[in-house]
């Protein structure tokens, strides 16, 4: 998945949940199965097997790795970043608890090499950060420990690269500025998005989209072919 793209993406889905219905659950008093639901066990799983995978890259490129296996493991470091901001994403449309995103966080920060998960950790501050600051009290404390352990990395790490130094500054300087961008980078992708979605919302007002009765009718009948039985 693409990280310029999550944003749209999150939208689409968190529309595309309002019409979708639930299944009861299998298990005895169990939660209802949704689409949400679904997707966001399916984003853990992905991420989970992504960290799997690239703690088996990094391995090959210490005992020497060829250039497709550099290439794949490269494609497949975009795909997770990819991952780890469409959950994001899905929490600013309130679509995703900020526990999840807070059980990332800690595993990306928590780890013995942080060095390496620079990039997902500073995605993601960027993406959520002000939310996780503003949520509660014992948040904040816990994201100013991750803080000073990405501050710390511009020391400890003197080799780390500059494109990744100048991640950690700026994800600094933005939480100093109280998460508002001094050049509205964030505001003009917003801006973006939001001209994108805006000619479907006006046809909505207009009743130019509408759910004929053929149309519910076709989607009570696929619903009942995929639903549990």
């Amino acid at each position: 998945m693409e990280p310029t793209f999550c944003p749209l993406y999150a939208f689409l889905c968190s529309e595309l949940s309002v019409y979708l219905p639930s299944f009861p659950s299998n298990e005895p008093q169990g939660k209802q199965i949704t689409f949400m639901r679904i997707l966001l066990d399916d984003c853990q799983a992905t991420y989970k097997l992504a960290n799997m995978k690239a703690g088996e890259t990094r391995q090959q490129i210490i005992t020497g790795a060829s250039d497709e296996d550099l290439e794949y493991g490269c494609r497949e470091k975009r795909q997770n970043l990819g991952n780890i901001r469409f959950i994001c994403e899905l929490s600013k449309q309130k679509r995703a608890v900020l526990t999840i995103v807070r059980l990332i966080l800690k595993h990306l920060v928590e780890q013995d090499d942080i060095e390496v998960n620079v990039e997902a950790v500073c995605l993601l501050l960027n993406t959520v950060g002000k939310q996780l600051d503003g949520s509660s009290s014992k948040s904040r404390v816990t994201n100013d420990v991750y803080f000073h352990r990405l501050k710390d990395l511009l020391t400890i790490h003197p080799q780390l690269e500059t494109r990744l130094k100048f991640m950690i500054c700026d994800i600094l300087d933005l939480r100093a500025n109280n998460w508002v961008n001094p050049r509205n980078t964030n505001q003009v992708k917003d801006k973006a998005i939001s001209e994108l979605i805006r000619p479907l919302e006006i046809q909505k007002k207009l009743g130019r989209i509408r759910f004929t009765e053929s149309t519910t009718d076709w989607k009570k009948s696929m619903f009942r072919e995929i639903s549990p039985r």
